[in-house]
C-alpha cells in the first residue's frame, strides 16, 4: 500500500496533468483563432501574450510531475 505522501504526490501529478491538458486546449483554441483571420489585429497581441503565459505555466507544472 502506498504511503500517504506517495498518494498525495500521485494526486498532485494527476491534477497537474489535467491542468496542462486544459492549458494546451486553450493554446490550441487561441492559435486557431489567430490563424482563422477572424480576430482583429488589436486582439492578436493579447492572444499571443495569453499563449506565452500558458506555455510558461505548462513548463512550471511539468517540473512538478
Amino acid at each position: 500500500m502506498p504511503s500517504i505522501t506517495q498518494q498525495l504526490a500521485r494526486t498532485d501529478a494527476e491534477q497537474a496533468q489535467a491542468i496542462i491538458a486544459t492549458l494546451r486546449a486553450d493554446i490550441a483554441n487561441m492559435s486557431a483563432a489567430i490563424a482563422s483571420g477572424q480576430v482583429p489585429e488589436t486582439e492578436i497581441y493579447t492572444l499571443e501574450h495569453g499563449i506565452s503565459e500558458r506555455q510558461q505555466r505548462i513548463a512550471r507544472l511539468q517540473s512538478l510531475i
